[in-house]
């Protein structure tokens, strides 16, 4: 299905404890209208599940038809996108995963053991935890541009995460649990998977995952976890492109070039 984007509303669902307002940059250049939904308190505190939070949302905001999902974030809006009677007709997972730790027949997510000593540090000291975390963001990009992403990422940290310590630990437990990866196989609407070749937290998972005739993925070079500069404005560009017509791209994990 062909949409305008000038006449469409785009949901952007953030990642792990930052704002969603993040991804500005992202959808700078979308002709609609953009709403931004965090994990934080407030969808937080009535979800027990990802499952349950994309519910909650999909009755919140039935107009969007487009919705991306950035880090965790693709989680819930993968999962929404499953919903019996969903309004959401795409879907744009960028630096997303199916599973975020690494374990049987999945290999490129978070090692076990890196993953329990993060879950140490968070019930040990949250807020340094938190910030170490959100730092690997920008791990990746390329040495002349990393000192403007560091600045542009410490205005972010400043705000500092946006939901509280326990609630962290909750949406942390979903990164645990959560394994969409027949979901991701399965899914009946058009998907856009923009994947970052330089990412600190999950490497691009394009081969270890045989996805629907439906669904594309792209690589993009030099990209870290988030996209900054010119590599939030090239997501931008492939974001429209795909809620314009689907077929926009080749069906292959290709990476694509500036």
């Amino acid at each position: 299905m062909t949409l305008r984007p000038e006449t469409q509303a785009l949901l952007v669902i953030g990642g792990w404890g930052v704002n969603a307002a993040m991804l500005g940059p992202v959808v700078a250049q979308w002709p609609g209208t953009v709403q931004f939904v965090s994990l934080n308190d407030d969808l937080l505190v009535p979800s027990r599940t990802v499952a349950e939070a994309a519910q909650r949302l999909v009755r919140q905001y039935p107009e969007p038809r487009v919705w991306l999902g950035w880090s965790q974030g693709a989680q819930v809006a993968m999962a929404a996108a499953d919903i019996p009677g969903t309004p959401v007709q795409k879907v744009v997972t960028l630096a997303g995963f199916p599973r975020f730790v690494a374990g049987d027949h999945w290999p490129t997510g978070m090692a076990p053991e890196t993953f329990k000593a993060f879950r140490g540090g968070m019930a040990a000291d949250p807020n340094r935890t938190w910030r170490r975390f959100q730092q690997l963001l920008v791990h990746g990009v390329a040495r002349e541009h990393s000192a403007a992403a560091r600045r542009e990422l410490g205005r972010w940290l400043a705000e500092g995460p946006v939901a509280n310590s326990e609630h962290l630990a909750q949406s942390l437990d979903w990164l645990a649990r959560e394994d969409q990866r027949t979901l991701w196989r399965n899914l009946d609407q058009p998907t856009l998977h923009l994947l970052a070749e330089s990412d600190a937290l999950v490497r691009p998972w394009s081969e270890d995952l045989a996805l629907p005739e439906r669904a594309t993925v792209k690589i993009i070079p030099g990209m870290s976890h988030w996209p900054t500069a010119a590599k939030a404005a090239q997501c931008g560009r492939m974001l429209g492109a795909f809620a314009v017509d689907e077929n926009a791209f080749e069906k292959t994990p290709m990476a694509e070039n500036l």
